[in-house]
């Protein structure tokens, strides 16, 4: 359902603004259709969205430190075709996260774990005793999810941006899911 949410958002701020106004209703069909169809009715007129080729994919990582952030950019854009659409991304994982940030400046990576590392400290009275509370909390900063846009195959990022799984609770093998939905 969350997934819905989310795209239905993406369509909704892709209308024009007169458009947004008069909306008044969204309709979704079922996944067992052979397309997924989004319908959405507005005092304008009709607009169908005809939204293909849902593709899943599994994407491995294997981390080799307590914390650390692996770019995962390449990785992501071989698999996707060369079309347009949406890149859904999602972690499984409550000890690690997604994060878009610089890519080309490795202190950068090193900061942003230094100050993880501050927030979420491994010396603190955490309730969990499991001995990794510290990557739960981070993972909790990140969030799972990241939704990406998609040209012609290739992910659309700022000209230092780069896609990282962050690694909280390593070394580990791991996995994200991705998901391309052409639009």
């Amino acid at each position: 359902m969350f997934k819905i949410l989310l795209i239905v958002k993406y369509i909704f701020y892709s209308l024009p603004v007169n458009s947004r106004k008069s909306l008044i209703f969204i309709g979704i069909l079922p996944a067992t259709f052979p397309v997924h169809l989004i319908l959405i009715i507005t005092l304008d007129g009709f607009l169908f969205f005809v939204i293909k080729n849902v593709m899943l994919h599994e994407i491995l990582v294997k981390t080799t430190r307590k914390t650390e952030l692996v770019d995962i950019t390449y990785e992501i854009e071989k698999l996707l075709p060369n079309k347009d659409g949406i890149c859904i991304l999602f972690n499984p994982h409550t000890t690690a996260g997604l994060i878009v940030n610089e890519g080309a400046d490795p202190s950068v990576k090193e900061d942003i774990l230094a100050i993880f590392n501050q927030l979420a400290p491994e010396r603190f009275p955490y309730r969990h005793l499991e001995g990794n509370s510290p990557g739960h909390v981070k993972s909790a900063l990140t969030g799972p999810t990241l939704i990406l846009i998609v040209e012609k195959g290739k992910l659309i990022l700022g000209t230092w941006q780069k896609v990282f799984f962050a690694e909280y609770d390593g070394p580990r093998n791991r996995k994200i899911y991705l998901k391309f939905i052409e639009t």
